[in-house]
């Protein structure tokens, strides 16, 4: 008799265990979770983005531009494109600071693109990645020739979409 109240107790008790594990599985289920972290969308961030450039665009900041390498036509040199926007001057030397290893003239880019966001009344700056020195890597190129016009007002030239606000 013992031995059938053993087994009784045991096959109840586990019957019970597992009842009870499904009641506690649906309970935790059918709970309402604490709200899921919400993660910036690619809208969110083109949102924020725009909203960052309109401000720096009205605070008058020297923005910087990233140019396609400028072509030679009837012996002057031109751009035909303009790639990016780099935001603000401070902005881009911040990257540039944190960059490893150093573009090589890091200091003098520096100067001239500063002297440029105060003389330029545009307060446009424009550059291209390429080799501006024969003999050295490729780096960022400042040509004062190519910074006395304002690129983004000329009708021959390729710019994105995305320029087009504030500007």
């Amino acid at each position: 008799m013992s031995y059938g109240i053993l087994k009784l107790a045991a096959i109840g008790g586990g019957t019970a265990a597992a009842g009870g594990g499904i009641i506690v599985g649906s309970k935790i289920f059918s709970e309402p979770k604490s709200e899921t972290p919400k993660y910036k969308t690619v809208s969110d961030t083109k949102d924020s983005k725009e909203e960052e450039l309109q401000s720096l665009l009205n605070s008058g900041a020297c923005i910087i531009y990233e140019a396609e390498a400028p072509e030679t036509v009837q012996s002057k040199r031109k751009f035909k494109k303009l790639k990016d926007r780099l935001w603000s001057k401070e902005g881009f030397f911040n990257k540039l600071d944190q960059q490893e290893p150093k573009i090589w003239n890091l200091e003098k880019l520096k100067e001239e693109v500063t002297g440029s966001c105060e003389k330029s009344p545009s307060k446009r700056v424009y550059l291209w990645w390429g080799i501006g020195d024969k003999s050295k890597s490729e780096t960022w190129v400042y040509s004062t020739e190519m910074n006395s016009t304002d690129w983004l007002k000329q009708s021959d030239i390729e710019i994105p979409e995305s320029f087009n606000i504030g500007e």
